[in-house]
């Protein structure tokens, strides 16, 4: 079974969906905690006004979404595929917040002693 979305995926879909009002948005969260939620195979509709405006379903391969067309553009779309990749290229990493912000101070503190005769030339200082 699927894990369900972190509160900080959670936050990082509501910085996605521009062309989403804020009662769709929490309509599409809730169709996504509803996915996680039932077993396999799933399959379940979220309705408006007795018509099915969101479904989702799955089988042990693939998972089809269905969506307004309008929720999205090209760009959003994009955004949210990058998203989905994103999650399943990290989601076997084990890192800690302190490993990651040792890592970053690590890269930064290279590319500086790599770059800075470059860097200080440009701006004049040496």
């Amino acid at each position: 079974m699927a894990q369900k979305l972190t509160s900080t995926q959670k936050a990082l879909l509501k910085l996605l969906p521009e062309n989403l009002s804020a009662p769709e948005l929490e309509r599409l969260l809730a169709l996504i905690d509803a996915y996680f939620a039932s077993p396999a195979p799933k399959s379940f509709a979220v309705e408006e006004g007795g018509a099915a405006y969101a479904k989702a379903s799955s089988s042990e391969d693939v998972v089809h979404l269905s969506i307004p067309k309008a929720w999205l553009d090209d760009a959003w779309f994009a955004k949210l595929l990058s998203w989905m990749e994103m999650k399943k290229l990290t989601e076997g990493n084990q890192m800690t917040a302190e490993q990651a912000g040792e890592m970053g101070d690590q890269s930064k503190a290279d590319w500086w002693a790599k770059n800075q005769d470059w860097v200080l030339e440009k701006i004049g200082q040496r």
